[in-house]
């Protein structure tokens, strides 16, 4: 037999097992924070492992309602449908902050390659004008074409078949 403490209006009091429940109306039905309840079953809530969606038993020991009450209540409301919704919206959330820093670094390294590549044209447009052994343009030409193609790629500016073509004559132009 239940033991009930004094009635008041419109105020929570506990009785013998110092559960809460409702004193008005007559009605000795208990009455939990649902809210809390709800708002831990579908956002969970961390702690020193953690961020963790405690089990129906965790909120009734946390609450005080039955293991089985919260399970009815979450069914009829789709409580577990609305976690999966919440876990896949900060899911969503996580990834796009992470494609965001990602892609900021990703520019930040074009721009040095870029730039490194850039000087590379520089450095080797001043060598072909000091090297008149044809096998040594050959090869500046070959790391100009290189050059050419890394700066291209930080652009997003590739051919199809991946490569680029330069066009050199070794022939004097005032013959």
């Amino acid at each position: 037999m239940r033991k009930v403490s004094k009635r008041v209006s419109n105020k929570v009091t506990t009785d013998k097992k110092d559960k809460p429940f409702k004193a008005s109306g007559g009605h000795n039905r208990p009455k939990y924070d649902w809210g809390a309840i709800e708002r831990d079953y579908v956002r969970g809530y961390d702690d020193e492992t953690g961020h963790h969606y405690p089990t129906q038993r965790e909120l009734s020991e946390k609450y005080g309602p039955s293991p089985a009450r919260i399970g009815t209540k979450a069914k009829k409301e789709q409580w577990l449908l609305r976690r999966e919704q919440f876990v896949n919206k900060v899911r969503a959330r996580t990834t796009d902050k992470m494609v965001e820093e990602i892609s900021e670094d990703s520019c930040d390294f074009n721009l040095k390659v870029f730039q490194a590549a850039t000087t590379g044209v520089l450095r080797i447009q001043e060598l072909l004008d000091q090297v008149a052994d044809p096998r040594a343009i050959n090869s500046l030409m070959s790391a100009l074409q290189s050059a050419q193609r890394t700066a291209a790629a930080t652009l997003g500016d590739t051919p199809d078949n991946g490569h680029v073509d330069i066009h050199v004559s070794l022939e004097d132009d005032n013959q």
